[in-house]
Formats: structure tokens, sequence, C-alpha cells
């Protein structure tokens, strides 16, 4: 399990790098991701017997990315026009469908796939998008997020012994997350000196902005956020018994598997930044 997990890191690095390139590398990276997120969604859903609209969610979800990166070329609140056409489009469909007992929950399930997958991910457009840093606030997000992830997994595995959600995720300690939020404090305030040291070329990459009791914040929050995006995720999977939201990815499952503590993280991060530099 170690090993597939450590490669699947290892392919994951050069399509990390593409952070580095630009806003369009990181939006059509986004893309592929929500919709193999979202389709393992309504695998879930499937698995569940839960009627949903496909292709309106699929749509929306590919629009959304979009949405967001033309909010920050125009100034203009795309990715709510989308969210609101979505609406009027899945009540419309239920309306012909004359599906009375399953017009609710479909509509539902739907809405809430897409706000999920494309609304929380979508501020990754908007983080890259903060200048002159944005490109390091993407690798502070990852970097904290996958070293509380793993230390909460290591610390878990082997010292856990008090459940902390057992029916949602048996194997989820509070040895593991307590680990899990130190390290991801630790990780932040490690990140801030190693951005002052511009490793990555090009300008705009210091976080000096960032003192160390905001550091300590940014940690807490996504060591926090990360613990409940997983616990989120794997109560949707249990409830349609399934172990894993997908198996594309060696040693973590699905998409989803992989980025659920990322789905939280994103945009907690996000309106963190944005409240410092207001």
């Amino acid at each position: 399990m170690i090993v597939k997990r450590i490669l699947t890191a290892l392919i994951s690095i050069p399509v990390i790098l593409t952070v580095h390139f630009g806003m369009v590398p990181v939006l059509l990276l986004l893309e592929l991701a929500v919709v193999l997120a979202l389709l393992e969604y309504f695998h879930i859903l499937d698995s569940c017997n839960s009627p949903h609209q496909k292709y309106p969610g699929l749509l929306a979800v590919v629009l959304l990315p979009i949405g967001f990166y033309f909010q920050i070329t125009t100034g203009i609140h795309f990715p709510a026009a989308i969210i609101t056409m979505l609406v009027l489009v899945l009540l419309s469909l239920a309306v012909l469908s004359g599906d009375l007992s399953g017009a609710v929950s479909t509509v539902s399930v739907t809405l809430f796939g897409v706000l999920y997958i494309g609304w929380l991910s979508g501020h990754l457009i908007l983080l890259r998008g903060i200048n002159p840093c944005g490109e390091s606030l993407v690798y502070l997000l990852l970097f904290v997020t996958w070293i509380s992830d793993i230390s909460a997994y290591l610390v878990g595995t082997k010292f856990g012994r008090h459940r902390l959600a057992e029916r949602i995720s048996p194997k989820k300690s509070w040895e593991g997350t307590i680990a899990g939020v130190v390290a991801a404090v630790v990780a932040a305030l490690l990140w801030r000196e190693v951005s002052g040291l511009k490793i990555f070329s090009g300008g705009g990459l210091s976080l000096q902005f960032l003192n160390p009791a905001w550091c300590i914040l940014i940690g807490l929050l996504l060591g926090v956020g990360g613990q409940a995006g997983d616990l989120a995720e794997s109560m949707l999977k249990r409830n349609a018994g399934l172990k894993d939201s997908g198996n594309i990815l060696p040693g973590h499952g699905g998409i989803l598997d992989r980025c659920d503590s990322l789905l939280f993280n994103i945009p907690l991060l996000y309106y963190c930044i944005r409240f410092i530099l207001r």
C-alpha cells in the first residue's frame, strides 16, 4: 500500500508543477479533475440508487472553472450565473419529467455534487490569480494539506487507539487527527521560510507578508479543514456502501479520495488570504 502511494505521489509531481506555468494550465488540469471527480460522485449515487441529472451536472462542472477564470479577468461573477442557470435547468427538467416522487432528491443531489466539486475546487483559480504570490499560495495549499494527510495516516496507523468517527471512517483516530493538525501548522511555518528563498523561478513567490501568527492560523485551518473534508467524502462513500470512490489512482482509490481534503482547504485558504490582504 505504501509503495503504491509513493508511486502515485511521484507521478503527481509533473502535474503539480503545471501550477508554475500560469493560469491556463491550472484551468485545464482542474477541468480534467472536476469531470473525473463528478463522474465518481455519480457512481456513488448509482451505488445507492439515487437518481440524478448527469449531463446538466457535467456541463455545469465544466463551465464553473471557466467562469472563475473569467471572473478574474473581467470582474463579472460568472460562477453565480452558472449556478443560477443550473438550478433553473434542473427544475425545468424535473417539471418535464413529471416524476413527483423523486423530483426534489434528483435536483438536490445533482446541485450538491456540482457545488461540492465544481464550486469548491473552482476557488483554486481564484487562489492562483492572487498577485503577486498566487503560485506560491497554491504550493502552500498542496504542501500543507499533503503533509497533514500523510502525518495523520502514519501516526493514526501506528499509534491510533481512540476512534474519531467510527461509523464514518473506522480507521480514523484522534491521535492521527491531532498529528495531522500539528503537522499542518509546522508545514505552514516551514513553507513561509522556503518560499522566501524563491526556490521556483519567476517573481512574486515570497510569502513574507504572512507573519508566523498568520501561518499558525492557516495551518490550523487547513489541518482541521483537511480532516473534515476527508470525513465528509467518507460519509458519502459509506452511505453507498463503497470503500473507494474509484480506482484510477493506485493506493489512493479515485480522484475524490485523493482530493477530498483539498476540496475543503482550497476555499478556506482563499478566503483566509483575502481577509489578510483586505
